[in-house]
Order: C-alpha cells, then sequence, then structure tokens
C-alpha cells in the first residue's frame, strides 16, 4: 500500500472562495506534498495497532511529533497527549500540509469519542479550508471530521451526507483506509435512524474492506459495533450475541473506545437476561478502560449501564442518582440525552415536566430512532397498529402495557429477558419463586433463572406458600 502523501499540488481556499481560513492557515498558497517520512507507523495506524505505534516511538524526539501518533495517542483516550503533540506539528511549516489536516482529523475524532464536542469542532473547522482542496485525501479528512462531529452531536441526516462526500473522496484519492472510515460512519448513522439491517450491511462491509486490506484490528473494532447493534436490537440470538461480544470486548487489539463500549452494552444485557453478578463484573471491566476525568461519553453511559443494573437488582431508589447524574452530564449533548431519555421514559417510566417536549425536540432534530421510541411510550401511546421497526427491543416496550400480566412474563421468557419479568409486574426486585403453566421462575435481586416444573406434591406446597406463611402441618 502506498503512503499518505503523494506529490500532487493543493490549492487552498481563501475568504473570498467563501471560507474563512483557520487561524493556523496562510490566506493562499500552493504546497507539493512529499513523500511520508515514517510509512512504517501510516501502516501501523491503518491497521489499528495504536499501542505499537506509540510504544516504538516512545524515545525518539523526532518520530513522536508525527500526525499518526497524534491519532494513535487520540484513539487510545490520552486526549492532551494528543493535542500537545498536535499542536507541534501544526505549528512547524516546514512539515507537509497534509500532516496538519489529518493531525486535526485524529484530534477531532478522538475528541467526539470523549464527548468533548465543542474541543471536536474547533479541530474540525481548523480544516474547512481544505473541502475545496484539489487533493481528494485532504478534502477526506475535512469531510469525515464534520461528518463525525454531527454524529455525535445527533444531527444523523447531516452526517450522513458528509460521510457520502468523505466517501466520495476517499474513492477518488484511491484511498482505502478513508473508504473504510467513511462507509462505518454511514452505516452508524443509518443504525441510529432505525434502519438498522441496512445500516449492519454497511458495517459488514467496512469490515470485509479491513480485513481485505490487511486491517485485523479495525476490522475487529468494526465487528464490535456490529455486535453491540445485534445485541441492543435484538436482531441475533441472545446466547451468540452475548458470547461473541464477551470475546471482542477481551481482546487487546479492539480499540480503547470500542471495548469500554462492549463492556458496557454487555452489562446492561446481562442486567435485562436476569444475571446480575455478571453485569456488574462487566460494569468493573468498562471501569477499568475509561478514562477518569475526560471521556465524558464513557461516564454518561457508565452511570446509565450502573443505573439499569440497579434498578433491576436493587430497585429504583438506589438508582435513580445514578439516572439523574447521567442526564446533568450529557446536557447539552443531543446524541448523549437521546440515550438518557429513552432509560428514563422506556426502562424508569419517569413522568418528569417537560420530558415529552424535550423528547420532541430531540426527536425533530436528529432523526435518532429511540428518541421518537421514547416519545411514545412517554406519551403511554404505543400505537399497536403502526408499522413496526426494525428495534425488537423497543418494540417489545411498546407493546408490553398492552399486556395482560401472564401474556407479559411469556413474552419475556420467550425472549429470555428475565431480568425484566419483577419490573414488568411493577414489583421491586427481591426474592421470589414464579409459577407458570410450563416453566418457574427463581428471582434473588436481578439474578432470574428459569427451571422446569416441579412435582405434583412440591407444586401443591408452592401453591400454599403463594398465599403466606404455613406452618409445617
Amino acid at each position: 500500500m502506498g503512503g499518505l502523501y503523494r506529490r500532487i499540488p493543493v490549492t487552498l481556499p481563501t475568504a473570498s472562495d467563501g471560507y474563512v481560513p483557520s487561524p493556523c492557515a496562510k490566506p493562499r498558497f500552493r504546497i507539493s506534498l512529499v513523500e511520508m517520512a515514517t510509512p512504517q507507523l501510516e501502516h501501523l495506524f491503518y491497521e489499528g495497532c495504536y499501542e505499537r505505534i506509540l510504544t516504538s516511538t516512545a524515545h525518539t524526539q523526532r518520530g513522536s511529533v508525527d500526525p499518526f501518533v497524534v491519532g494513535a495517542l487520540a484513539f487510545t483516550g490520552r486526549l492532551d497527549e494528543a493535542e500537545i503533540t498536535g499542536r507541534l506539528l501544526i505549528s512547524d511549516h516546514d512539515r507537509p500540509a497534509l500532516d496538519a489536516v489529518a493531525a486535526r482529523f485524529f484530534l477531532c475524532a478522538g475528541a467526539c469519542h470523549a464527548g468533548m464536542l465543542e474541543r471536536a469542532m474547533r479541530w474540525a473547522r481548523q480544516n474547512m479550508p481544505v473541502l475545496r482542496a484539489e487533493d481528494p485525501r485532504a478534502r477526506f479528512f475535512a469531510f469525515q471530521g464534520f461528518g463525525i462531529v454531527r454524529y455525535f452531536e445527533g444531527r444523523m441526516a447531516r452526517s450522513r451526507r458528509l460521510a457520502l462526500r468523505a466517501l466520495s473522496a476517499a474513492i477518488e484519492a484511491g484511498f482505502p483506509y478513508g473508504r473504510l472510515l467513511a462507509l462505518d460512519l454511514r452505516g452508524h448513522a443509518l443504525v441510529q435512524t432505525g434502519q438498522i439491517l441496512s445500516g449492519l450491511r454497511l458495517l459488514e462491509q467496512a469490515e470485509r474492506l479491513a480485513l481485505d486490506l490487511g486491517f485485523v484490528a479495525n476490522a475487529q473494532t468494526i465487528r464490535v459495533s456490529e455486535q453491540i447493534y445485534k445485541a441492543r436490537f435484538r436482531v441475533q440470538s441472545v446466547e451468540e450475541a452475548s458470547s461473541r461480544l464477551q470475546e471482542l470486548a477481551s481482546s487487546p487489539i479492539v480499540s480503547f473506545f470500542a471495548r469500554r463500549n462492549a463492556f458496557l452494552e454487555l452489562a446492561w444485557q446481562h442486567a435485562l437476561y436476569g444475571r446480575a453478578g455478571a453485569a456488574e463484573r462487566a460494569l468493573e471491566e468498562a471501569a477499568r478502560i475509561a478514562l477518569p476525568d475526560q471521556d465524558r461519553r464513557g461516564r454518561v453511559r457508565g452511570m446509565l449501564a450502573r443505573a439499569i443494573c440497579l434498578l433491576l437488582s436493587q430497585g429504583r431508589i438506589a438508582a435513580l442518582p445514578y439516572l439523574e447524574n447521567a442526564r446533568r452530564l450529557a446536557d447539552p449533548d443531543p446524541s448523549l440525552l437521546v440515550e438518557t431519555s429513552f432509560v428514563e421514559a422506556a426502562i424508569f417510566q419517569e413522568g418528569r415536566a417537560g420530558l415529552l417536549g424535550e423528547l420532541d425536540s430531540l426527536a425533530k432534530t436528529s432523526g435518532i430512532e429511540r428518541a421518537l421510541l421514547a416519545r411514545r411510550l412517554a406519551a403511554g401511546s404505543p400505537s399497536p397498529a403502526s408499522v413496526p421497526g426494525e428495534d425488537r427491543f423497543g418494540e417489545l416496550l411498546l407493546h408490553l402495557s398492552s399486556w395482560a400480566p401472564e401474556v407479559r412474563v411469556t413474552h419475556l421468557v420467550n425472549e429470555k429477558l428475565l431480568g425484566l419479568v419483577p419490573w414488568s409486574l411493577g414489583l421491586e426486585p427481591g426474592t421470589r419463586i414464579y409459577l407458570g403453566p410450563r416453566s418457574v421462575l427463581t428471582e434473588h435481586h436481578g439474578e432470574v433463572s428459569t427451571h422446569k416444573p416441579p412435582s405434583g406434591p412440591s407444586l401443591r406446597v408452592l401453591h400454599e406458600l403463594a398465599t403466606g406463611p404455613k406452618t409445617n402441618e
């Protein structure tokens, strides 16, 4: 695979072209991009081997100031170091101009994943002058940066359009890594807007491209996203989705942010399946990965996962503070507010004043499908006759309230969502036995399991105990 830089003249637009140059850019100039001096770092970066890059450059002063070192630092959550290194690189006007363009993109993407949207937008805007550059690789970095910011802002329609422009630039440039990132971004945006199967197909295309190029770590990271969505929206069987997600979450070659998200999703799923202990262990693994101060998205999602686990194992009083903290920290990030509002309306079933208005606004501005689902749940209007969506878990929650208790339990058992059985009956977590026509459920504070029906005498004893305490006689 060729180097990142080729000898292509690039003209950057000025304010007279309709764009305001960034403070780091000169008003108008032409540059000649030279062959990259560190092709090894380039290849390692495209492979997703970020830790190897940092290890190999740790003792070299010149090698540590490199766009791919900036990217490796940003994509492993070391944002302060990434920004310091990036500023040194950008201020060096003897370097090829595309070094600075790429570094700004990497800093933008890292800030987005950490939930620092204002900082991310500042880096994206500094690349605005190259949106009309002659070099399509420079245009790719600029369009992809804005597309990522719009995605994390929750503006999915804009994100899709920008990702398409980035894809076009990457194809024009013959830049397969750029194609990979643009396909990945479009796939995520489609999933968020309810086009789950179409989005998953794009993510699978991106994964296959990564494998064809030999970028195994990047392929694994994309596969994490696929498995998270398959588990979250119940596209795959419970056992298969959880097993694959656990395997990927434990892989050392998967990126920092992907592993964090995988463990948080596992905590959700274990809690829903009635495995409180496994959920707690997944939360502990996620906490070891998340940054203590800067990782805002990780903190919000960690609080939401903790709130779900506590709600289903200890009850509402223990869980509410985590939901409230997550809501405060998520504001004003629209995509995070959609996640917190969905949990609030769909799982906690809170009737907070102003919630419907917030969900109306989020649904209109973001187009995220779960904002619409949360709006319907908060309004108490499941509309069973409406066209069903591709979010099977969301659709199940919409219909639960219209079913009789016995039907609710039967559906949840069939879906293996045993952790939701007490919740669906309006019960606080406790220690109980549930007698059904075909099975018996046992519950102990979030640990819920199903068993075969007991024999006749044992069944009669259980029925007697169901009416209250009894003597031995």
